[in-house]
């Protein structure tokens, strides 16, 4: 039996699913960026992000067995881009990243995010412990 495609078009998001026996195989989804590029997104049967392609190329995501620890990222290439380490926590996915290492450009650097009493990132450091990003929230 071959999968069923739907489209569903609203403006200018576009979502693609695919079915198979009742369930969704798939789900491919367009979105416009400010200065009218597009990045395009794909996702598994348990709406995990497998892939997205956006101005810097294809890229594919390897995701831990519950699907809820990034665990890996890889170029078009199959060559590993990202690569994150994740510790204990109480609810299994959620606040546990405990570094990032990253490569581009040949080069290789570790980001380290640092989190408040729920666990939400406020900032990133670098391997020297310098400051990279400081993160705000008002919702």
């Amino acid at each position: 039996m071959h999968p069923l495609i739907f489209h569903d078009v609203m403006s200018l998001f576009c979502r693609r699913w695919t079915f198979s026996r009742r369930r969704i195989m798939s789900m491919m989804s367009r979105m416009p960026l400010r200065d009218d590029t597009m990045n395009y997104f794909w996702y598994d049967a348990r709406q995990r992000r497998y892939a997205m392609q956006d101005s810097d190329g294809l890229s594919y995501f390897t995701w831990d067995t519950n699907g809820m620890n990034l665990l890996l990222e890889r170029d078009a290439t199959g060559t590993v881009t990202a690569d994150y380490s994740h510790g204990y926590t109480p609810i299994s996915g959620i606040g546990s990243l405990v570094s990032a290492k990253k490569l581009e450009g040949g080069h290789t650097y570790y980001q380290y995010p640092v989190t408040d009493h729920r666990r939400t990132v406020v900032a990133v450091l670098d391997d020297n412990g310098t400051q990279k990003e400081d993160l705000a929230y008002d919702a």
